[in-house]
């Protein structure tokens, strides 16, 4: 029995390209990869980003290693001055020895950025395709603990609130058990919006003429990695920033002019 499908499937025609008019497709795609990549590789060659710029350098490189050295030094003193039996007790020192801590791993996080800039090893070594590897996960960790500084710093301040604001609920209300829920709930806010640090960032590898190569960074392809990185970006910027300080603000006012002016008024 003979099969009626060659009469009931439409035929389309496949318009055919010559060979020529392909190898000329080819060759237009080529060359126009190949100008994206020198003209990126000219920038980077020039100096074309802010970090290859002398300031940058100065800032972060010897001066950010004197800074560290510094700040190491005084974090260390003030763990030591924390952890007296006559201050260990009280839960504003435990929450600032905390905040110390944070600072002080949030400085050496920049280590591997200030080494990187003072040239301890070369371009093309090993230890540079190591630190770029390792870079997106570095800036998330940067994120994380600059988040959990910055709303510590919040939450210290609050304590020294509700002393002023409402004395006799105070001791209720600041006690070390509400402190781990509110650092903990901190540290999970921290890790959870800047997750996409790690996850939309790609590191490229760029080979360019005469052996050199060349590292930068991009996010992901694609329309849902663009949104996510925009609702990061807004996130990011409501809640670490501009929440923190307004909230700072408001509690530092209320507490100097309750502390000042309205006791002068009383005496």
């Amino acid at each position: 029995m003979k099969s009626n499908l060659s009469h009931e499937l439409p035929i389309f025609s496949v318009p055919r390209l010559s060979s020529n008019k392909i190898v000329a497709h080819l060759e237009a795609t080529l060359r126009a990869a190949t100008l994206r990549l020198n003209e990126t590789c000219n920038s980077f060659t020039n100096g074309a980003f802010c970090d290859d710029r002398p300031l940058y350098h100065l800032l972060m490189g010897n001066m950010f290693m004197l800074l560290l050295v510094l700040c190491v030094f005084g974090n260390c003193v003030n763990l030591i001055i924390y952890h007296s039996d006559q201050m260990r007790q009280f839960l504003a020192i435990k929450m600032l020895s905390a905040k110390v801590l944070l600072n002080t791993l949030l400085m050496v996080c920049f280590l591997p950025q200030a080494l990187r800039i003072c040239q301890i090893w070369s371009a093309d070594s090993g230890a540079e395709a190591i630190y770029w590897q390792t870079w997106p996960y570095l800036m998330y960790l940067i994120n994380v603990l600059g988040f959990c500084s910055m709303w510590l710093t919040v939450l210290i301040t609050f304590e020294y609130y509700l002393h002023v604001a409402f004395p006799t609920h105070s001791k209720l209300w600041c006690n070390e058990a509400n402190v781990s829920k509110c650092s903990s709930i901190i540290l999970l806010v921290a890790l959870s919006l800047h997750l996409i640090v790690p996850l939309n960032r790609i590191i490229d590898k760029l080979r360019c003429p005469g052996n050199r190569i060349f590292y930068q960074v991009i996010m992901r392809p694609g329309t849902l990695p663009d949104t996510f990185e925009k609702a990061y970006a807004w996130i990011n910027l409501l809640i670490a920033i501009i929440l923190p300080l307004a909230v700072l603000s408001f509690m530092s006012i209320f507490i100097t002019w309750r502390l000042l002016f309205k006791y002068s008024a009383i005496e």
